[in-house]
């Protein structure tokens, strides 16, 4: 496979197939496409990320990637891994397939609760079976971009071996495979940083349990050869408007990362207002690389300011409040 070339940065969203009904399933996802070529004018969103199941995936493939090609858009797509009915091999065959087609950008690898442990039964879905499927996909994809899509709070989902052992051993981590897979991350490790305000999982400490589980684990990866770039996938839904703008601005923008939403099947009104927000900064020049996310929000209010009279002002102070929603003349419908 000749050079591939990165996927640009910036926003994906990642299109739950599963979610549509399958009589209507066509026609909405062209709806959605048509959405998604023009949120893309504005900056921030990219493409879409196609998700399905290895075997559907691999036979649907085509017609998906030229909805998206047709208007503009590269196409990238997500595997749902946790399904028994294959091995691990089988699965990497089949998504390396797909990886390994011109009109595949890169891929996620969405692998959740059967690969926590090993239960003993060769469902393909432990340790050994990601191995394996990292051994197929390489072997028909080498050089593809592909990105996994692990837990947010990795450290309730195994630990660091003591000692160590080898690569086809097990490697540094028992558990979920996350040694394993790095074997094939080349676009960056999303992980699955969701916000359940009404379970109360919210957005800051979820954000910190996170980043000092990870920072630990990557003293081990990082000794190992295996540290892989941290990045993050939220949830298209069920955001307190001004965190979903922080959350966006500081893991995407700021560093200038790609960031996946997770849309089930569509982003909600929130999100999108959100995501509006946050192309304004981005045009208007107060959000870029570097750029800490409340300086940029705190930047456009005391702009905003400087003309809106007395009674329309808004509070100064970093957080895309509804007052700052209201002055920018961002609602959607």
């Amino acid at each position: 496979m000749s050079e591939r070339i990165e996927p640009p940065r910036g926003v994906y969203l990642q299109l739950y197939r599963d979610a549509i009904r399958s009589a209507v399933r066509t026609e909405t996802l062209q709806r959605y496409c048509d959405a998604l070529a023009e949120m893309r004018t504005r900056g921030l969103v990219q493409a879409p990320v196609f998700h399905g199941f290895p075997e559907e995936l691999a036979d649907a493939w085509e017609g998906l990637a030229a909805m998206a090609n047709a208007r503009g858009m590269l196409a990238l797509a997500g595997w749902g891994l946790d399904s028994n009915a294959l091995t691990g091999e089988r699965k990497g065959a089949l998504v390396g397939d797909v990886l390994a087609r011109r009109d595949c950008a890169g891929g996620l690898l969405d692998a959740e609760a059967a690969w926590d442990k090993d239960d003993g039964r060769r469902d393909g879905t432990d340790e050994a079976g990601a191995r394996d499927l990292c051994d197929a996909l390489t072997a028909r994809a080498p050089g593809a971009w592909v990105g996994d899509q692990p837990w947010y709070a990795i450290l309730a989902h195994g630990d660091p071996r003591r000692p160590a052992k080898g690569p086809r051993e097990g490697g540094v981590f028992r558990g979920f495979p996350v040694d394993e897979f790095a074997a094939v991350t080349t676009w960056g490790r999303f992980r699955q940083a969701y916000i359940y305000n009404r379970r109360g999982i919210t957005y800051a400490p979820t954000f910190a349990r996170m980043d000092r589980e990870w920072a630990a684990l990557n003293t081990t990866l990082r000794d190992a050869g295996l540290e892989r770039p941290l990045r993050i996938t939220l949830q298209a839904y069920g955001w307190k408007r001004h965190e979903l703008v922080h959350a966006l601005l500081d893991r995407c923008v700021r560093p200038a990362d790609p960031l996946i939403l997770w849309c089930d099947p569509w982003p909600d009104r929130v999100t999108r207002e959100a995501l509006r927000f946050v192309e304004m900064l981005m045009r208007d020049g107060f959000a870029g690389p570097g750029i800490d996310a409340r300086d940029a929000v705190r930047a456009w209010q005391t702009d905003y300011n400087r003309t809106a009279p007395e009674r329309a002002k808004v509070r100064v102070d970093g957080i895309a409040g509804a007052g700052s929603f209201t002055a920018a003349g961002i609602r959607e419908v």
